[in-house]
């Protein structure tokens, strides 16, 4: 016997009364007991406790499908507690059932997750039930069984506490010992107990002998218990408890103590709201009665309650209920009346009205007013509100204000259309479009006045305005006749008779003045800086501006005063620390002063000081007062901007975004703003919206500076979204305001969805007027003519009743009419006639409406047609009815075959509704043809259709049913090519269905019915179904009959055999156990003869310790009950010795079926069980491939595993040389290392080799082997074989990763020891691998250049072996110098979370910080240029418009000339230089140095023609950086500027040593020191006045590339040297490509 596909778990067998059949050597290991003890016990006879029943139950909840993991306790030999989970499963072992139970040792930590598992198991259970809509009564029922489960007690009840009194409100009891509505004295019962411990405790034992309570009068009754107290309305209610009579095998745990309060929590809160609901009954009721719609929400905004007339106008109904507010109404709405209830909460008025519009039932939009009334004093519980319709209201209140409007603006112009016509123009009207007299439009359309884009606009937006409200006001564009166009504001109102007047208003002056507005509003802004002049700190000169901003009011009471007076002592020694030294350094300071006022008051201003080329100070100050107000102004709105629900965007006239809000960003899916900014408004549409965009919108907005309308967005992920957009123009760009509509127009597909479906309804819709005589039909609907086939026509103004016909049934027409009569709705079915008196089933269901009074004004009715259902219905009954037929005569044990078949005959019959029905026997011939039908058994007064008759089977219908091997159906043979065949003059049948009868694998015959009559239809899939069936059952049945048979025969032969056998041990044993019958084979194996044997009881076969146990009389039981039991062990011969052998039993019948015995077959197993203990004993070794080798190294037994592990079937590699599969390169030492072992008893070795798998690759294996020759279990080398090609593939992939990094990465151990570094590492100090591996790393030859770098290192080495992640920056010395290193230690724990490892991680970053620096000088020498000369352009621009001399004023314009012109150069050198950084990716790219050379000086000889430029390279395989080429053109343009006819010469040359140069020579008047300091040191200063910065960009280069600079500079000209490492190109280089 097998224990299934888990060996490794503990596993038990057990019959289905839990006795042990067998368990796997797991189980022995886990309880110490010995198999055989094992065996003759049950699973809980070794359970501790009370938890032998809790197994035994386990165990019977198996057998009946019901199983569920337990937890539960066993005993081991020695006594101790295993706590275990069973799982158990129904299995079928040798044809019997069984139960197989694995046991799940339980660790503290598993216990835990099984009970967690436990607990989230009853917790779904609690939410399914409560969430389930029953009723109270019913929740507490299945709340009790739920709790009975959880705790495995036996009763569960909720009791109602009344002063002394016990109530058992609700009860669940297995024992029945409790009735609901028994009162009881509480003192006698243990909740007393339970509420002594308060409202929030509980109690509970798992057995009271071990509590305070053994003496408590409950304690007969009551032996575990666990209950908690219900509280209602703060006040104990009573209890919920579980308990049962006996005690509980384990305590209870926490968490089931949380969950009994968990129960007894919702039943006082469902009975709390049980109670608040019949209050809420008496509200309700009045509610109704009010007729504008109510509702409720709860305080989280979630509706509680609408009463009828919200459902009747607005379709709020239960359906909302629990959902938020936002479900129905806008969120905008939402939102703000949100905003408004929080104002009524922080001050003292609690109601409010907002106004909203709402959709009503029949898809009308309603304007109305919301009445909302906070529930609540100090805290919000809700609110109450009223929903009263203005709309007609509000519709007149806009018709008077659009006449007001007209009558006032009556100076513009004014006309009046009748459809597209003018009727009525007045003469501003006339003269505004360009027209002389008012015949020019009278008559005429309004189109001709407006360009046909400005129509489409007016069509589209105005007019879908005007239907809905009446009313538009906007901005167009209107056209004249001279072609000129003007703006226009136009106002439209809708007036009764449904003429349109029209108000229109000539904005063109209005815009004129606007812009004149704002022209002159930027010219006064731009001019509100004050501007004074300073000499040794007293003012020399001061502009109006400035008086007036410090509250003087003549320039006099400045001049030749100090500056000091303006400010407080405070501010003054202020400036005087902060402004004066940048002054000194810098010639300028910008920043933010307080000014004084001589009244005291002070203000805020922005103070830049600028010193000019004669020493004075230019002084220009800002009042920043208005400014500051501004920017709280724009805080404000820009907070208000990024809280509104619309999305808001600026883009600039580029149509890149500059701004978007929160609700832009949300309405796109993005994450934040930053992913719009500089992007192009493309990335919100697709491109066929992009390109409508760009053809239809973005004309108008530019011709008329706004739009609006509708798009389609498309958000980040894809998916679009409807949006109303509005685009307005300004100087800088447009404003983007969208709105997602998506809601709305998903409610207006969904109306017009509706709509269609109620056309296109498929259900009869008919509507009655009651106030008419005779509740006369007054509408249906084009459903009700196809359903009752009348015309409309035909049926308006009768009553319904019509339809009624003589099947009509009489019950259901009068249910109606008692309730047309009560004005109460009905549902029902009626059988109606149609129109031509055809009948059909009708589901009718009428409603009665009712006006506001209260009174009927029309029943609306409602048929569907469920004739085909009815149908339906009556065939599955009619199914059913068979199937019920088929089961009883088919299960009936007291029903003979024949009377089987005969009713089953009958039944069909009846199902298929023909006369015939027969069962065929058919005898084959050579050939089908050959053969002959003869009816076994039929039911019909057919004359051939008798038992007994007999036909050749050509003339039969059944010889095709058997050709096809398929039903063969005929409905009207006389109408087939069957009326000429020799069937149908045989048998003259016009319906036949026939279908094969197989019994075992053989043809017996077949099933059918028939008829004389066409069938008048088709045999439906049911009734093939149904003959499929029948025929099947007969087969077996035949079968099983004949069967029965055959065994009865070989019994026989069975009993011949066992007294000639002696192979096999055969005897028979009578069914008191004692043998019968003893044959050879049993006496060889057994040694007992046969006169000994026989009379001998069985049990003496077994040995003694089974006979104890019972082990003969359960598998003799189990035999007589299953029908087979088998057991293999140990057995006990005549003198004494044991073999093992495999018994099996089986039951003799007699052919009567009376019991006569048990038929016994030993096979002896010695062999067998002494090569299965062969393999467990190696098999326990390892879980890898297991070979045996012959000390030859033929292979002798190789484990199952080789064939998923190797791809070798085992049986192949069985005497096969095991070398011959080891790859040659490792053959001779795997040899060698094998041989040696050979040699040695009992010697392991390790040996790794490659060896081929079966499908031809080669797999590395480690193996281990070892000596066991002298083993006789083994007598071989038993040899492990693992697989590690994936982990030597990890290992290789790791390294190669490891090493090809750019990062030095590096391992060590704790205490900083090297244990190996990566390529880029090594490379980096230029140092093996072998003298730094060992090694401590501040010993590393990086770090011998800084005593305080190692200490640094070794810190972070202590710091990161505690746990700590360090990171810092610090210096190195790798093989080509000192660099700079991001340098990270990190710690690796194992999973005791102690720290093993080290990693160490270091990334070069000095290029990084070097561009850095640059970036750093350019940007200082940017600012502090720019600050200085812009201050010195505002004194020049200042000093330009006081100088009257015009001579000057050029001098003083030449002078900002300069300044423009300097920084012209200054901004063209920088961008060179960004150039140059932007580039360095590529400085390691070289090229010929003549190339580069060459490619440098061709633009200056150029650009500078009379300047001779003379070149000589030397060497012509020395290659160059490719940034040189620009320090080179700079040096030669340099000399070329200081002398436009200089000559220069450029020489490149090899040094020596790994070392060129580039010599710059010319001769011109020399090198400026200055300059000369920027080439040679670097010097920043110069780079401050704008001198030197492409000579900073020289040095840059050359430095960058690991060179220097020399110069050497005389009044005869001036030599330059760039020294550089240097690189030739070899013969198998080919030139680089530098950038293009």
């Amino acid at each position: 016997m097998t224990m299934g596909s888990q060996p490794d778990n503990p596993t038990f067998v057990s019959d289905t009364n839990g006795g042990l059949i067998t368990v796997n050597q797991a189980v022995i290991e886990l309880t110490g007991y010995d198999r055989t003890v094992l065996l003759e016990n049950g699973l809980p006879d070794i359970s501790a406790g009370t938890a032998s029943e809790a197994v035994r139950e386990h165990i019977e909840r198996t057998v009946t499908g019901a199983s569920a993991p337990l937890t539960t306790t066993l005993k081991d030999v020695q006594d101790r507690d295993i706590r275990v989970e069973l799982t158990s499963q129904l299995v079928e072992v040798d044809g019997k059932n069984c139960v197989r139970t694995i046991a799940n040792a339980l660790s503290e930590g598993t216990q835990s997750a099984s009970q967690a598992r436990d607990d989230v198991v009853a917790l779904r259970q609690f939410n399914q039930i409560t969430a389930d809509a029953e009723e109270f009564d019913q929740t507490t029922e299945r709340l009790l069984s739920l709790g009975c489960d959880r705790f495995g007690l036996d009763t569960g009840i909720l009791s109602r506490i009344d002063g002394g009194d016990y109530e058992v409100a609700a009860v669940v009891d297995a024992t029945e010992s409790h009735e609901a509505g028994a009162v009881y004295n509480l003192k006698d019962t243990i909740c007393d107990a339970t509420l002594a411990n308060g409202v929030t405790g509980t109690l509970a034992f798992a057995d009271i002998e071990d509590t305070d309570y053994q003496s408590h009068p409950a304690a007969e009754s009551v032996r575990a218990y666990i209950g908690a107290p219900v509280v209602v309305d703060g006040d104990t209610y009573g209890t919920v408890n579980f308990s049962m009579k006996r005690s509980r095998s384990e305590a209870f745990q926490p968490e089931e103590l949380e969950f009994v309060k968990i129960i007894a929590q919702w039943l006082g809160t469902e009975i709390e709201r049980q109670n608040r609901i019949k209050q809420l009954e008496q509200y309700e009721t009045v509610l109704e009665a009010v007729d504008d719609p109510v509702y409720l929400l709860d305080g989280d905004w979630q509706f509680t309650f609408f009463n009828e007339a919200a459902e009747r106008k607005f379709g709020l109904d239960s359906e909302l209920i629990g959902r938020k507010a936002s479900a129905k109404l806008d969120t905008s709405v939402v939102e703000r009346t949100r905003k408004e209830v929080e104002g009524l909460i922080a001050g003292d008025s609690r109601l409010t009205t907002t106004e909203l519009e709402l959709e009503t039932v029949d898809n009308q939009q309603r304007i109305v007013e919301n009445r909302l009334a906070l529930i609540g004093d100090e805290e919000l519980r809700g609110a109450a509100g009223v929903l009263i319709d203005v709309t007609d209201r509000k519709k007149q209140q806009r018709r008077l204000e659009s006449f007001q409007q007209a009558v006032e603006e009556a100076t513009d112009g004014i006309a009046i259309l009748d459809g597209d016509e003018y009727i009525h123009v007045d003469q501003s009207h006339v003269e505004m479009y360009g027209f002389e007299e008012k015949e020019e439009l009278l008559g005429n359309t309004w189109r001709e006045l407006y360009s046909d884009d400005e129509v489409e606009r007016l069509e589209q937006e105005a007019f879908s305005a005007l239907e809905a409200d009446g009313y538009w006001r906007g901005m167009v564009t209107g056209s004249r006749p001279d072609g000129s166009t003007f703006p226009v504001e136009l106002s439209l109102t809708i007036i009764d008779d449904g003429r349109l007047v029209c108000t229109v208003r000539d904005e063109t002056e209005h815009r004129k003045r606007k812009r004149e507005l704002e022209s002159f509003q930027q010219a006064v802004e731009s001019a509100r800086d004050g501007v004074a002049v300073l000499d040794d700190g007293e003012y020399t000169y001061i502009d109006q501006s400035h008086i007036e901003m410090y509250g003087f009011e003549e320039k006099e009471e400045l001049l030749g005063n100090t500056w000091r007076e303006l400010y407080s002592d405070d501010e003054v020694d202020r400036l005087e620390q902060e402004a004066f030294p940048a002054l000194e350094a810098d010639g300028y300071w910008r920043g933010m002063v307080t000014g004084s006022r001589p009244d005291g008051s002070t203000f805020p201003a922005e103070l830049s000081l600028t010193i000019i080329d004669d020493g004075r100070l230019v002084c220009t100050v800002r009042d920043e007062t208005k400014r500051r107000k501004r920017k709280r102004e724009l805080e404000s709105q820009s907070a208000a901007i990024e809280a509104a629900s619309d999305g808001i965007a600026l883009l600039d006239n580029d149509r890149q975004y500059t701004y978007v809000n929160e609700a832009h960003v949300d309405s796109y899916g993005y994450d934040s703003p930053e992913a719009f900014i500089g992007e192009s408004w493309r990335i919100c549409y697709s491109s066929g919206e992009c390109a409508r965009i760009e053809s239809d919108i973005m004309p108008q907005l530019s011709e008329h500076g706004e739009w609006r309308g509708e798009a389609t967005g498309r958000r980040k992920d894809g998916t679009t979204f409807s949006q109303e957009v509005s685009l307005t123009s300004f100087e800088h760009g447009f404003i983007c305001v969208i709105r997602d509509i998506s809601a709305r127009k998903a409610r207006e597909r969904e109306l017009e969805l509706k709509e269609h479906a109620m056309d296109e309804a498929n259900v009869g819709i008919q509507i009655t007027d009651p106030t008419q005589e005779d509740n006369p039909l007054v509408y249906v609907n084009d459903g009700f003519e196809r359903i009752t086939g009348y015309a409309r026509e035909d049926v308006l103004g009768r009553n319904p009743r019509f339809l009624q016909g003589k099947d009509t049934d009489t019950e259901n027409v009068a249910q109606l009419r008692e309730a047309i009569e009560a004005d109460e709705p009905v549902s029902l079915e009626l059988q109606n006639q149609r129109c031509g008196g055809t009948t059909y089933w009708s589901r009718l269901s009428v409603t009665p409406v009712k006006d506001t009074d209260g009174t009927v004004t029309n029943y609306i009715g409602i048929q569907q047609d469920v004739s085909e259902r009815r149908e339906i219905e009556m065939e599955r009954k009619a199914r059913v009815e068979v199937l019920q037929r088929i089961y009883e005569v088919t299960t009936d044990p007291e029903l003979s075959l024949d009377e089987k078949i005969m009713g089953l005959l009958e039944a069909g019959k009846e199902h298929l509704n023909l006369p015939y029905g027969f069962l065929t026997r058919i005898e084959r011939g050579d050939e089908l043809e050959t053969g002959t039908q003869t009816i076994d058994e039929a039911l019909g007064s057919h004359e051939l259709l008798q038992p007994g008759e007999s036909v050749p089977i050509e003339q039969s219908y059944c010889r095709k049913t058997i050709e096809q091997d398929d039903l063969l159906e005929l409905t009207h043979t006389a109408e087939t090519q069957w009326a000429n065949d020799k069937a149908y003059e045989t048998w003259g049948l016009e319906t036949y269905i026939g279908t094969e009868v197989i019994a075992g694998d053989d043809l017996y015959g077949t099933l059918c019915f028939a008829s004389k009559e066409p069938y008048g239809g088709t045999f439906d899939d049911f009734k093939r179904s149904f003959i499929r069936l029948a025929g099947r059952w007969l087969g077996y049945e035949i079968n099983r009959r004949n069967t029965r048979a055959a065994i009865q025969r070989q019994r026989e032969q069975f009993r011949l055999l066992i007294e000639s056998v002696d192979e096999y041990a055969f005897f028979i044993a009578g069914e008191d156990g004692m043998i019968k019958t003893w044959n050879g084979g049993t006496e060889n194996l057994f040694g007992y003869d046969t006169e000994t044997a026989v009379g001998m009881p069985i049990a003496e076969l077994h040995l003694e310790a089974d006979q104890e146990s019972g082990l003969h009389d359960r598998l003799l039981k189990q035999a007589r009950i299953s029908g087979e039991s088998a057991h293999e062990g140990w057995h006990v011969r005549a003198d004494g010795s044991e073999f093992y052998a495999d018994v099996r039993y089986a039951p003799l019948e007699a052919e009567d079926g009376e019991f006569r015995g048990y038929a016994t077959i030993v096979r002896d197993m010695t062999d067998r069980r002494r090569q299965q203990r062969r393999t467990e004993r190696f098999v326990e070794e390892s879980d890898d491939v297991i070979t045996i080798v012959d000390p030859d190294g033929t292979v002798a037994y190789v484990s199952g595993s080789a064939e998923n592990i190797l791809g070798y079937d085992p049986d192949t590699l069985i005497d096969e040389n095991l070398f011959d599969y080891v790859h040659p390169d490792s053959r001779e030492r795997a040899m060698e290392a094998f041989f040696a072992g050979v040699e040695v008893p009992g010697e392991s070795f390790k040996l790794e080799c490659r060896v081929k798998s079966g499908d031809n690759e080669w797999l590395n294996v480690e193996g281990q082997c070892r000596n066991m020759l002298d083993d006789s279990a083994i007598n071989g080398m038993l040899l492990y074989l693992r697989n590690v090609t994936e982990s030597k593939e990890r290992s290789r992939r790791f390294e190669s990763i490891f090493n090809q990094t750019f990062q030095f990465t590096g391992l060590l151990e704790p205490d900083g020891t090297v244990i190996e570094a990566n390529d880029a590492a090594l490379d980096f100090g230029g140092v093996e691998r072998d003298t730094l591996v060992g090694s401590p790393l501040a010993d590393a030859p990086w770090l011998a250049h800084s005593e305080a770098t190692r200490d640094d290192v070794v810190d972070a080495i202590e710091r990161a072996a505690n746990g700590e992640f360090v990171r810092y920056e610090t210096e190195a010395r790798g093989a080509d110098g000192l660099a700079a290193i991001d340098f990270s230690v990190k710690p690796v724990t194992d999973d005791d979370n102690e720290v093993s490892m080290l990693v160490v991680e270091g990334r070069d970053i000095t290029a990084l910080q070097q561009h850095k620096r640059h970036l750093e000088v350019m940007q200082r020498v940017m600012r502090h240029n720019m600050r200085n000369d812009i201050t010195k352009m505002r004194g020049w621009t200042q000093v330009i418009s006081e100088e009257p001399d015009a001579e000057k004023r050029a001098e003083h314009f030449e002078a900002v000339e300069q300044v423009l012109n300097k920084w012209e150069s200054i901004t063209e050198k920088m961008r060179d230089i960004r150039t140059v950084f932007d580039s360095q990716q590529w400085q390691e790219v070289r090229r010929e140095a003549e190339v580069v050379v060459e490619d440098a000086v061709a633009p200056v000889r150029e650009e500078y023609a009379a300047a001779t430029v003379l070149t000589d390279v030397s060497d012509s395989k020395l290659q160059m950086p490719m940034p040189l080429l620009d320090a080179i053109r700079e040096l030669v343009e340099n000399s070329a500027k200081a002398s436009m006819e200089a000559t220069i010469e450029v020489e490149v040359g090899r040094l020596g040593d790994g070392w060129s140069e580039v010599v710059v020579r010319d001769d011109g008047g020399g090198m400026p020191d200055m300059e000369a300091d920027v080439l040679e040191n670097g010097e920043e200063t110069p780079l401050n006045h704008g001198q030197g910065i492409g000579l900073w960009m020289v040095r840059v280069i050359v430095t960058q590339a690991g060179g220097d600079v020399s110069v050497e500079s005389t009044d005869d000209g001036t030599i330059v040297r760039l020294r550089l490492p240097a690189k030739q190109t070899t013969e198998s280089e080919s030139p680089a490509e530098g950038p293009e």
